[in-house]
């Protein structure tokens, strides 16, 4: 993994099980799992599972000795003390969460219609886990040509798994802790690809360009309105945008 201006950029192995992207104020793992291969951890027991990709029609996944349709049900939440997970045909996870004291053990499984839906100019997200107060779990889809604000957070971490596409990462040698002005004039580029995962520190500067249509998968610190925008391409205050989360999305 290589750091460049408070965010550190690394790539998936080419052959994995089990493989952690993000290990401080929450874990993020992501999973490449086939018949007879398990996952287990005790490391946190509140938690976000997302399918990133089902390679048959008939796959199935086992959580926790309860089985589910891969391709009927994409997202799930989950607190329990300790997590196994294996499925029966090939399948690519995404799992997150954080050690906390639960109550019960209980699972919640989703289709991907009734995860809650944020509208965007350059695409939408999809928040797996909705507004949790632990941990953030987004399904990020870009299109070709568009591009995020130019942006930082003060609290926020967040790290993002580019799953499929290409795109342009923007990034600034001064933080935002300094002026705007000396933020502008130290900013550079990088091309990531497929399998690339960035961790992004508070304060670092970045954006995202989509060079094709890009799909990622970011799990963050529950700061979701922690935006502050340098520039926008349609203007957007900093924060939550309301008309963003209309039920009409």
């Amino acid at each position: 993994m290589k750091k460049f201006s408070g965010l550190e950029i690394g790539k998936i192995k080419k052959s994995f099980t089990s493989q952690a992207l993000f290990k401080k104020k929450y874990q993020y793992s992501i999973l490449n799992l086939n018949k007879g291969l398990k996952y287990q951890s005790k490391t946190f027991n509140v938690g976000s599972i997302a399918i990133i990709k089902s390679y048959a029609i008939n796959t199935k996944i086992k959580i926790n000795d309860k089985e589910f349709d891969a391709n009927k049900y994409k997202f799930f939440s989950f607190d329990f003390k300790e997590i196994k997970i294996e499925a029966n045909k090939k399948i690519i996870i995404g799992i997150a969460g954080v050690k906390k004291k639960i109550k019960i053990n209980k699972i919640k499984s989703l289709k991907e219609k009734e995860v809650y839906k944020v509208k965007k100019p350059w695409g939408y997200e999809l928040w797996i886990n909705g507004q949790a107060l632990t941990h953030s779990f987004k399904k990020i889809f870009i299109k070709k040509g568009n591009r995020t604000s130019l942006q930082f957070h003060r609290k926020k971490i967040e790290t993002n798994f580019l799953f499929r596409g290409s795109a342009e990462l923007t990034l600034s040698k001064k933080n935002g802790k300094n002026k705007k002005i000396q933020i502008l004039k130290n900013i550079y580029k990088k091309k990531i690809n497929s399998g690339t995962f960035v961790n992004v520190n508070n304060y670092a500067v970045h954006r995202l360009k989509a060079i094709s249509d890009i799909l990622l998968y970011e799990v963050s610190t529950p700061h979701l309105d922690d935006v502050i925008r340098l520039a926008d391409d349609k203007k957007r205050k900093d924060g939550r945008i309301s008309t963003e989360h209309s039920k009409k999305n």
